[in-house]
């Protein structure tokens, strides 16, 4: 579903055009990370690189940030978009289960909506463990089961079978 930005595009406007958060989730996340103007920051799962991109005025310049994402064409989005504000920003395809990454490399991980992508989230969790410092922070946001819960139920009203081959539909 995600060898390139298109269909995750698609969702950031469904969610822009009738979302209810007026600062928007990537305003959000960014104000809630807490971190030193120096540090390492890696963001697994970083698709199109829309976090760093709404935010690249509010980037500390001691920021080193890492952005990994499984899906090649994904990368490319986020290096397309995210240059030419001139950033140091490193782009590695990579696995959550499996990164190419030494021990105690990162101050930050930040995972968002992204863990339910991953077939072994335990291995994923080790490997974060792993090249987290010691002191370091995870931030990850997640869907909940109810997660537009009103449109399942108007895809649901209208074409119930679609709904079900879609995967929105309650059983």
């Amino acid at each position: 579903h995600y060898k390139d930005a298109s269909r995750l595009d698609a969702r950031i406007q469904l969610h822009a055009k009738y979302s209810t958060n007026t600062q928007g989730l990537h305003a959000w996340v960014f104000e809630h990370l807490h971190l030193p103007p120096t540090c390492h920051v890696l963001e697994v799962g970083c698709g199109s690189g829309q976090l760093w991109l709404v935010n690249q005025h509010r980037l500390p310049a001691g920021w080193h940030v890492t952005l990994a994402d499984l899906s090649a064409g994904m990368l490319a989005t986020a290096h397309r978009q995210l240059s030419p504000y001139g950033h140091a920003v490193r782009f590695v395809v990579h696995d959550a289960q499996a990164l190419p990454f030494a021990a105690h490399s990162f101050d930050a991980i930040i995972a968002n909506h992204m863990l339910y992508h991953v077939p072994n989230r335990l291995a994923a969790y080790a490997e974060f463990c792993r090249v987290l410092k010691p002191s370091g922070r995870l931030y990850a946001a997640t869907i909940s089961r109810d997660n537009m819960r009103e449109l399942d139920a108007l895809v649901s009203h209208v074409h119930p079978f679609s709904a079900q081959m879609m995967g929105t539909g309650k059983s």
